[in-house]
């Protein structure tokens, strides 16, 4: 079993904070965000600034063994009178096994149970369609495309809007577990913050 910790960015070494600036800087993750310019060392720091006061943002760093960075999640939007919020993640593309999947159905259950939220919403570029998959897998439904709504490199891509609601995991959410048991199974995920 490998031994995951989500630890809240701002807990985080110097190193790993660096270390996510340049797993975030990478194509392979940049190719699925709004956002695909290179991050500067002074708009990352800027950024982790930022953090420290905004309390509508939870940033965790995806470590393996509390050492090794690995990606990132994040819970954003946090409107605690509509009890709601958005999410997203990424990882470093040499992650194999089930990490994502993993990780999808702890936070899920973190954000309804923890968070006390109903609902969590998420966007996803048309690029990628495999963590569209992912999000379809837990019970995420799409609540609208719309076509050709971000340009970047020449290209058109459209946007995908998802919704979960926290009535439906609820009712769902142990089937979910026994079909992915065994994924689930080869991860130790524990929060810190």
């Amino acid at each position: 079993m490998t031994n995951i910790v989500l630890k809240e960015i701002g807990l985080c070494s110097i190193e790993q904070k660096k270390t996510i600036r340049l797993l975030r800087n990478q194509e392979y993750v940049k190719k699925f965000m709004y956002n695909d310019h290179k991050i500067s060392t002074n708009e990352h720091i800027s950024w982790l600034e930022k953090l420290k006061t905004d309390v509508s943002r939870q940033v965790f760093l995806v470590l393996e063994g509390d050492i090794n960075v690995l990606g990132l999640v994040s819970l954003d939007q946090i409107d605690s009178t509509k009890k709601e919020a958005t999410w997203a993640f990424y990882l470093e593309q040499k992650v194999k096994g089930g990490l994502g999947p993993a990780l999808e159905y702890f936070l899920i259950d973190y954000a309804f149970n923890h968070m006390n939220l109903d609902k969590l919403k998420c966007q996803v570029l048309d690029n990628n369609l495999n963590v569209l998959k992912l999000h379809s897998k837990f019970l995420f439904i799409v609540d609208k495309f719309l076509e050709m709504q971000f340009h970047r490199n020449d290209e058109w891509l459209g946007i995908y809007f998802l919704s979960l609601n926290k009535k439906i995991w609820k009712k769902k959410r142990k089937n979910i577990y026994i079909k992915y048991r065994k994924i689930f199974e080869k991860f130790d995920i524990n929060l810190s913050i």
